[in-house]
């Protein structure tokens, strides 16, 4: 009897040491797993409510432009002056050079007043005509930090009430005044400024600035009439020089004037290659005068506007209030960049010159919130 106790009791101990192992490894395993379990979600949840941020979304980028490539503005910055729209118009007039133009009016009064033989065939001469052959339009953007430049060709038809014209005739038919409003009337853009100036005078604003670089796509030719791309044939080399070559190049008084009556409108081609020279030398001409310190800035301009060298809406004082927003044109944070005018290149033909037909309504949607922008701050 005692030993069947026995025997149970140590059967007894032997298989609750067993068991108790087993149950022991069983919890264990268990209690690890199911922790794994709540672990793993409370670590998505976790990564739902704070998300780590990933490489393209850190927080070094939150500056990165947006799908319109504007970079953000920082609130921080505070930037004097308004944003603006300013025409640049240039004429070919080049009173030192030829003289066949038509007298000004009070001497043209004086002729008609005396005798018709000692003006004899002068009033009636097909006189030289004064026309606009550069028109662009500069918008400083301070809300978008953007410089637009805009090149409405010279040779835009315009329908007048006297018929149609060309833009840049339209400066001797009717005047700068009328070039503005209608640069105005196909674009929906409030010209703030205004600054005219002639080849001449530009000449001297170039000098005085000390020229500017730019560079050349094409080779350019120039006799002092004719500038143009085109190689001179060897038996008219000699009277028409090469003034630039492809490459970089310091523009003088003497080259700004081949590059504004370097006016090629045989292809499409050619036309678009205009546009964007006259964009390229506005470009530099700002680059350059940026360039200079403040003071010696304000103090050229004032200059340019005493010696009379120019027509402008744009005072010194205004240049001084608007300064600030002028030489962001350097920062790298602004954007700089041309809107072409909607429209398309006519060649010309045995009866009629080229010319450039103008899309109205695309150019009114296009320049819309520029438009907004701008008058949001006049």
């Amino acid at each position: 009897m005692l030993s069947a106790f026995k025997n149970f009791f140590i059967t007894f101990l032997v298989a609750a040491l067993i068991f108790g192992a087993i149950a022991y490894f069983a919890t264990q395993f268990l209690t690890e797993t199911i922790s794994g379990i709540f672990d793993s979600e409370s670590n998505e949840l976790d990564s739902i409510l704070n998300p780590t941020p990933s490489n393209t979304e850190s927080p070094d980028n939150t500056n990165t432009p947006g799908t319109d490539d504007r970079p953000v503005t920082d609130p921080e910055e505070e930037i004097t002056g308004e944003s603006f729209n300013m025409l640049f118009v240039v004429t070919d007039y080049q009173p030192d050079m030829f003289t066949d133009y038509r007298p000004d009016a009070e001497t043209l009064g004086q002729m008609q007043n005396e005798s018709a033989a000692d003006h004899f065939g002068v009033l009636s001469a097909p006189f030289r005509k004064t026309r606009a052959v550069s028109v662009v339009l500069l918008r400083a953007d301070k809300e978008r930090r953007e410089f637009t430049y805009t090149v409405f060709p010279a040779a835009t038809r315009i329908t007048t009430s006297s018929g149609d014209h060309t833009l840049g005739d339209l400066y001797e038919l009717y005047g700068l005044d009328f070039i503005i409003n209608t640069v105005s009337g196909i674009s929906g853009l409030t010209v703030d400024y205004h600054l005219a100036v002639n080849v001449t005078e530009l000449y001297e604003i170039v000098n005085a600035m000390g020229g500017f670089p730019l560079y050349f796509t094409k080779e350019l030719y120039y006799n002092g009439f004719v500038a143009t791309s085109e190689k001179p044939s060897p038996e008219t080399a000699n009277n028409l020089p090469l003034l630039y070559d492809i490459g970089k190049n310091t523009v003088d008084g003497s080259g700004v004037i081949a590059l504004m009556m370097w006016d090629d409108t045989t292809s499409a081609a050619t036309h678009t290659e205009r546009n964007t020279l006259l964009v390229n030398t506005l470009s530099a001409i700002l680059e350059k005068l940026t360039s200079l310190p403040e003071a010696e800035f304000t103090a050229l301009y004032d200059r340019i506007c005493t010696e009379g060298w120019v027509e402008t809406t744009f005072t010194p004082k205004d240049l001084v209030a608007q300064i600030e927003l002028i030489y962001k044109i350097k920062d790298e944070s602004f954007i700089k960049k041309t809107l072409d005018y909607p429209g398309r290149f006519i060649a010309a033909t045995e009866t009629a010159d080229a010319y450039f037909a103008p899309s109205t309504g695309s150019a009114i949607t296009l320049f819309k919130n520029y438009r907004k922008i701008v008058e949001d701050n006049s």
